[in-house]
């Protein structure tokens, strides 16, 4: 007697390539497809992450430098050009207080600003390195009060440009000219498709 299975070409015994075995193998290579694909993404996030808070301390800190201290050395805004000149400060300026002359924290020096503004546009690269921001871009927005709003006094870098990603925005305020005065500072990266530099 034979059985149905016996017939020729219809044994299925030692088959090597079966239907299971091809989903079993089309269900790892999407499992290792998604692990990738989720591991990637996360990577991602865990740097841009990292990119942004590297920002937002290094602006604070450059940001804190610039107005808590006169620079290195303190009388940096007389130099003709960023030789000589380790950091950049813009803290300084007297003030008559019942006839003492004090150095107060938060005083800033006009002329301290105005020579940045130079230093900035004679060199560029090296001013944002003495701000601490090497390969970084950045803005100063210096905005004095006037009684009912902030108004632009100066602005010392660049724009923001449509490239510019993980843009981190500080706000600090001191006094210049016996004006309340509020210093914001913008810095950013310049990306080109996904590097960024």
């Amino acid at each position: 007697m034979t059985r149905p299975h016996d017939k020729i070409g219809h044994d299925k015994t030692g088959q090597f390539f079966s239907i299971d075995i091809i989903i079993a193998f089309l269900a790892f290579i999407l499992i290792i497809f998604v692990a990738s694909a989720a591991r990637d993404y996360g990577q991602e996030k865990h740097t841009t992450a990292e990119w942004r808070n590297d920002l937002e301390i290094t602006s604070k800190g450059s940001l804190a430098v610039l107005i808590e201290t006169p620079g290195n050395p303190p009388d940096w805004e007389t130099f003709p050009n960023s030789t000589g000149i380790i950091s950049l400060g813009l803290a300084g300026g007297t003030m008559d207080i019942s006839g003492l002359t004090a150095e107060p924290y938060g005083y800033l020096d006009s002329q301290k600003i105005a020579s940045l503004q130079n230093l900035f546009a004679a060199e560029p690269v090296r001013t944002t390195a003495l701000l601490g921001l090497p390969g970084d871009q950045f803005l100063l927005l210096i905005r004095q009060w006037n009684g009912s709003d902030y108004q632009l006094t100066s602005s010392i870098g660049n724009e923001p440009s449509t490239s510019a990603a993980f843009i981190v925005q500080q706000d600090r305020y001191a006094l210049l000219n016996n004006n309340i005065t509020q210093i914001r500072m913008v810095v950013w990266k310049e990306c080109e498709g996904v590097m960024c530099r």
